[in-house]
């Protein structure tokens, strides 16, 4: 029976073949996509899931909150965290890691700065197993001064990975011994490194020392794993009971754990380690991929239901001859498996064609292995529920004729079925004008974040980095010989630069001089140099700025933003007291609101402050001239080596350092464009088909009208009305729709547009003439088509 159906099928497909490609065609494009976006969402949910205890691993999180403002931590201190792992019994293992910071790494002739270095206790390997290529993960953290390298970076440094017992320089004046080679960090994990320093390195020193009696100093992130079979939420209420003093006498007002399974797309934090997904993206692309689906699904039934004409005897005679409903229903569900099986295959085909294109456009590169065995299976399920989604209602509808009338030529169109027919139609192009409406604010949104005025100049700065302790002691030396040249108008040094700030936190005390109020609060501490403010281009709205002649300005002058003076309330802010870690005297100025970070974020309050320790001091920002920029640029690369010798020399530009705060969004939105797009582009294969197939159905009209003196454009309108009329309907669906879905997306935004209605009339316009153009070449071709042979049709 089954060989039957397929034969009955495959003879079915070749006699329509062009019906039968438009839905191929459709679905393979549809699946394509489909699997492309459940590549990307199943990477971006998969996140950590690789390690073996990943299910009960967790990390420390610690609030702490001043007057009205909460600072939520992925940082933890280390007295805390050691409390917790000596108090909570259903502890099993714990480990701490702490940011090496940027190294510049020697081996003979080999010298590399590297970004990913970090430290890691004794413990690490037991919570984060690694697959070790060298060495054991037993001990190989257990000892000061060793080093695991990835396979990728001891391969940069070695040329091999066979390096245990290797020594290496790190910045000069550290050694350190390889201890282990482990294969590279898979992409998917919130925490990704290419080595790791012991942490033992570090317990003898008078800094570590003074971090184990600080319980307010977050210097590490705490990991813990939970034993087999606790109940979280009742270890989590007992860590709340053990910090019960800690949490109500001070500015500490919450310790807990946060699952590690949930950072990459719901945690928030200050402190992250490095830039955490999006969950509302997932979901957005999840639904993109559902959609399109949709979109090929409503093609199959649209077509299979118009062509019911043309296999109404077919069903007429198989009922006369005995057949039951149910088995001219499975014969119809068999051909749409048949065709998305096929579709299948061609919608692997593309996508192993397309991943290398995605890859680089998409904000991670993606894998696809169409021979997986859960990959194959999933494929295989999803198919087989599409086809029989797909086929169902065409199935019912085809078997539900009438032998009798069908057979004595009484046989109509079912005003439900095209009614059913136009309902789809209109679901498609609705679900196409919200994408398109969609993709246009999207891209607004986009431009707006990149040409919004970020209120410092960030064109022709250059950062510098000063990553080592010889240009960190000597930074103003060498800002003093970079101004000895014409071409740089002023240089200044700083702790961070726009693009790239991950703030330094801090209680500051402020006091009202008037009313002698306090008010104690967390808030962001940018340490600055002079000039800072001339060579950002920023506005001094009260005040001065720091000044060589005043000699107290290092250790008894702060600047704040505009935030903060507002926070404060404070009408003139200006001789104010303020005391923090460092300073400890009076704000001397209040600088304009400028943008540290992508629009993403709102501006926060902040206080500029100089540092007492040059080796605080990361990066010099140059200001130069726009003329003779590859001189200038050589100018500071070889100032910088008169101090550094061959070291790797490190710069960039600020704007463009800027820019790549937005790459994510950039490249999602690329994706979203080109889903939207194709989007369009299977609903119109679908209205091509229903098109072909309505010019079919009323080729004897046609001639008819055009022999008593229709025209070209009488017949055009005749055919394309209802069309029209359907498209016109899903565009007045979409707009309100669209409206509220791009309204709730802006929300998310602390800065962003508001929605135009022509954006709305752009869509109307795009897809009236998609659909029209789609609809134009059967028209067309109808209209110009001999009447004499369309009258002998049949």
């Amino acid at each position: 029976m089954l060989k039957n159906y397929i034969t009955i099928a495959y003879r079915n497909l070749m006699r329509n073949r062009v019906f039968a490609l438009l839905n191929i065609l459709g679905l393979a494009i549809g699946i394509a996509c489909a699997i492309i976006i459940y590549m990307y969402v199943r990477q971006e949910t998969s996140y950590d899931a690789f390690y073996q205890k990943a299910d009960r691993t967790y990390r420390l999180t610690m609030d702490f909150k001043l007057e009205d403002n909460l600072d939520s931590n992925a940082r933890s201190s280390l007295p805390i965290f050691e409390k917790m792992v000596r108090e909570v019994p259903e502890i099993e293992q714990s480990t701490k890691i702490r940011e090496f910071n940027q190294a510049f790494i020697q081996y003979e002739n080999t010298k590399l700065e590297e970004k990913e270095l970090w430290y890691a206790d004794e413990h690490f390997f037991q919570i984060f197993n690694q697959r070790f290529l060298h060495g054991t993960p037993v001990n190989a953290l257990s000892k000061p001064n060793t080093i695991v390298l990835t396979e990728s970076l001891a391969k940069k440094i070695f040329g091999r990975t066979n390096v245990v017992g290797k020594t290496l320089k790190v910045d000069e004046n550290k050694t350190y011994q390889v201890s282990g080679v482990i294969a590279d960090v898979p992409y998917n994990t919130h925490f990704r490194f290419n080595g790791l320093v012991s942490m033992v390195s570090l317990y003898k020193t008078d800094m570590y020392k003074r971090w184990r009696k600080c319980p307010d100093c977050l210097r590490i992130y705490g990991y813990v794993a939970l034993k087999s079979n606790t109940n979280f939420n009742a270890t989590q209420t007992k860590i709340k009971n053990l910090f019960k003093e800690e949490t109500s006498n001070g500015y500490l007002k919450k310790v807990a754990l946060q699952p590690m399974l949930g950072i990459h797309l719901t945690s928030k934090l200050n402190g992250e380690i490095q830039a955490n997904g999006n969950l509302q993206f997932v979901y957005t692309f999840s639904a993109v991929a559902l959609l399109i689906l949709l979109i090929a699904a409503i093609n199959y039934m649209n077509l299979a239901t118009a062509k019911s004409m043309n296999r109404a005897k077919e069903v007429g005679i198989r009922k006369v001859m005995g057949s039951y409903r149910s088995q001219l229903i499975a014969q119809f569900l068999t051909e749409s498996l048949i065709v998305v099986y096929v579709s299948l295959i061609g919608g692997a085909l593309l996508v192993d064609l397309l991943v290398p294109l995605v890859s680089q456009i998409a904000p991670q590169p993606l894998s696809f292995k169409v021979f997986d065995r859960q990959f194959f299976f999933l494929l295989f399920l999803g198919g087989t529920v599409l086809g029989l989604i797909s086929g169902l209602y065409p199935a019912f509808a085809l078997s539900g004729f009438k032998p009798v009338k069908v057979l004595k030529g009484k046989f109509a169109h079912q005003k439900s079925a095209v009614n059913v027919r136009k309902g789809l139609v209109i679901v498609q192009f609705t679900i196409s004008s919200v994408l398109i409406v969609s993709t246009i604010i999207a891209y607004q949104q986009l431009r707006f974040m990149q040409d919004q005025s970020l209120g410092f100049k960030k064109d022709n700065l250059v950062a510098v980095s000063l990553s080592t302790d010889r240009m960190q002691q000597k930074a103003r030396v060498f800002k003093q010989e970079l101004l000895n040249n014409s071409q740089v108008k002023s240089v200044t040094l700083t702790t961070n630069v726009p693009g790239s700030w991950t703030p330094s936190r801090n209680y500051t005390r402020f006091v009202n001089q008037q009313t002698n109020d306090t008010t104690t609060i967390i808030v962001p501490t940018h340490g600055i140099d002079y000039d800072f403010v001339n060579t950002m281009g920023l506005k001094l709205k009260q005040g001065r700025d720091f000044s060589l002649q005043n000699a107290t300005d290092t250790t008894k002058a702060a600047l704040i933003n505009e935030a903060m003076a507002k926070k404060l309330g404070w009408q003139n802010p200006i001789g104010q007291r303020v005391a923090n870690f460092a300073i400890k005297g009076k704000i001397v100025g209040v600088v304009s609101d400028y943008h540290f970070r992508s629009l993403h974020d709102k501006i926060e309050p902040t206080v500029y402050q100089l540092m007492p320790r040059k080796e605080y001091y990361q990066f010099a920002l140059v200001k130069v001239q726009g003329k003779n920029l590859s001189s200038t640029l050589s100018f500071i690369e070889s100032t910088w080596k008169k101090f550094e010798g061959n070291r790797l020399y490190n710069s960039f530009f600020l704007d463009q350092n800027f820019a790549k705060q937005y790459r994510a969004d950039q490249q999602r939105e690329i994706l979203f464009v080109a889903f939207a797009t194709l989007a369009i582009v299977i609903a119109c294969l679908g209205l091509f088909g229903l098109a072909a197939y309505t010019v079919e159905r009323r080729i004897k009209e046609i001639g008819i009208r055009k022999v008593l003196g229709a025209s070209v454009a009488n017949i055009f309108k005749l055919i394309s009305y209802n069309f029209i009329v359907l498209i016109l309907i899903a565009n007045v669906l979409a707009i309100p729709f669209s409206y509220w879905l791009m309204n709730s997306w802006l929300r998310d935004f602390a800065y962003h547009i508001n929605i135009s209605w022509w954006v709305f009339g752009v869509s109307v316009v795009l897809v009236g003439l998609t659909a029209l153009l789609t609809i134009s070449y059967q028209t067309i071709k109808a209209s110009l088509a001999n009447p004499v042979e369309a009258i002998r049709y049949e």
